[in-house]
């Protein structure tokens, strides 16, 4: 009776024991099973964490080579000192651009900048630049002074040759001078104009005056741009 206790004992311990020999051979092939999902899975994100990078590392190389580059550019910086007892000129006069027409004719710009075509002028006005002359003058508070103007010029057309020839000249004449409210000078005495005597009156000495004129172009003028001087002075006592 205890021997077959102890076989019967026996033989369920052996049992536990083989059946305790299956569950591990079972959870092993599961294991690996799993191993092997886990290896083509972690396979798998590693490729595309590889994918996610190269496109992540291509973005600022694209976008910084997009935003280079430099460029170099020279400007213009320019300015005007009046001296003691003389003129500078602020801006030149200028008549634009414009067509003989044809019978030509004259172009006037006033003291005022304003242009105008003259009598039966066959000119015919076009775009451009257009301004009467201005000049800047520095004297004393209550000094007197006079401003004479060289009353007829010639222009002469860019590129023409030694000696011009008529069609590639035109003349100015009528140069007028311009006092305004605003420029500085109180006229003293009768006239006004060329020669006509004025008074600085700003407490600085500074004043202005404008130049304007009269320019003739011929029938059938030669195009190009023209060009010329003509003399200002200022007389202070």
């Amino acid at each position: 009776m205890q021997r077959f206790e102890k076989r019967r004992k026996n033989s369920n311990g052996h049992r536990a024991v083989n059946h305790h020999l299956k569950g591990r051979v079972e959870g092993e092939a599961d294991m690996k099973a799993r191993m092997t999902g886990d290896f083509l899975l972690l396979r798998r994100l590693a490729a595309l964490f590889c994918a996610w990078s190269a496109l992540v590392l291509m973005i600022p190389t694209t976008a910084s080579a997009q935003a280079s580059g430099s460029t170099t550019f020279s400007a213009t910086v320019e300015a005007a000192v009046v001296p003691k007892l003389g003129l500078v000129e602020a801006e030149s006069l200028n008549f634009g651009t414009m067509a003989s027409g044809p019978n030509g004719g004259t172009v006037i710009v006033s003291p005022l900048g304003v242009r105008s075509l003259g009598a039966a002028s066959t000119v015919v006005l076009a775009g451009g630049t257009v301004s009467a002359a201005k000049f800047d003058g520095y004297g004393n508070r209550n000094q007197f002074i006079r401003v004479t103007i060289q009353p007829t010029t010639l222009l002469t057309r860019a590129g023409a040759p030694a000696i011009p020839a008529p069609l590639d000249l035109m003349i100015v004449d009528q140069l007028t001078l311009g006092i305004t409210a605003t420029s500085g000078l109180a006229q003293v005495g009768a006239g006004n104009g060329l020669g006509t005597r004025y008074r600085i009156s700003r407490a600085n000495g500074l004043f202005d005056f404008r130049v304007g004129g009269r320019l003739a172009v011929k029938p059938l003028q030669t195009g190009g741009n023209y060009s010329g001087t003509y003399t200002v002075t200022a007389i202070y006592n």
